[in-house]
């Protein structure tokens, strides 16, 4: 009988402690954002010119995160957002892909005619690959590539990664 109610004690303890953790963890919603301007530079050579551009995600520069850095228990990628702008009238970007290399995500757009928004298709899988990587590392490497029908200009390429945060108090 002894044996019988510690039992029900240790399971109710683990209960308690379980229900005060959650109380004890707050939750807020962030965008991380990575914002290129991209030259695309007039090679002379083709009708279709190539472009490249590299930049980090450090978490830390989000200030909200840099206050809790020390207490994030979760991080989770929602979505991603593509913004595109700058393309002239008339004119394609047959080819713009995204890759974060960390975590081997790539996405390829394909026939760009005009400045748009739109979620990238990433599957959920990828997406909590990275959200985990920035959980542990807090940083990864964007690039985005690809090529225009037309050159010189810049190319603004806006990433918004939506995410959700767990956090002790």
């Amino acid at each position: 009988m002894k044996k019988l109610i510690a039992l029900i004690s240790v399971v109710g303890l683990l209960f308690l402690l379980n229900a005060c953790e959650d109380s004890l963890t707050f939750k807020f919603s962030t965008d991380f954002k990575v914002k290129m301007n991209i030259d695309v530079e007039d090679t002379g050579k083709a009708d279709v010119f190539p472009f490249t551009n590299t930049e980090i995600l450090d978490i830390e520069e989000d200030e909200d995160v840099a206050e809790q850095i020390e207490r994030i228990k979760g991080l989770e990628i929602t979505e991603i957002e593509c913004s595109v702008t700058g393309i002239p009238t008339g004119e394609t970007i047959p080819l713009l892909t995204v890759f974060v290399e960390e975590v081997n995500l790539t996405v390829t757009l394909t026939d760009i005619t005009e400045d748009y928004t739109l979620v990238l298709p990433v599957s959920d899988e990828l997406l909590n690959a990275l959200g985990d990587y920035l959980y542990n590392n807090h940083r990864t490497t964007v690039t985005v590539s690809g090529q225009s029908t037309y050159a010189p200009m810049v190319l603004g390429v806006n990433l918004t990664f939506k995410s959700k945060i767990a956090a002790s108090l």
